[in-house]
């Protein structure tokens, strides 16, 4: 069982509200050091091969936000 997980970097709105933080968990920090939409999109795909989805294997996508 494998699973990916990555914060991408928001180029609108780049600074959490508080309310936001204390709804998600998810500090600024985390979000300062993200990658852009357009690097975890290469390393989800990058991912989706070395695992096999969508040839051997089916898998679903699930997103929050």
């Amino acid at each position: 069982r494998s699973y990916y997980r990555s914060f991408c970097k928001p180029k609108l709105n780049p600074i959490l509200t508080d309310f936001c933080t204390s709804l998600t968990g998810i500090t600024q920090a985390q979000v300062d050091k993200a990658k852009s939409f357009k690097e975890v999109l290469e390393n989800f795909e990058e991912w989706l091969n070395v695992q096999h989805l969508g040839t051997a294997y089916t898998f679903a996508v699930v997103t929050d936000g």
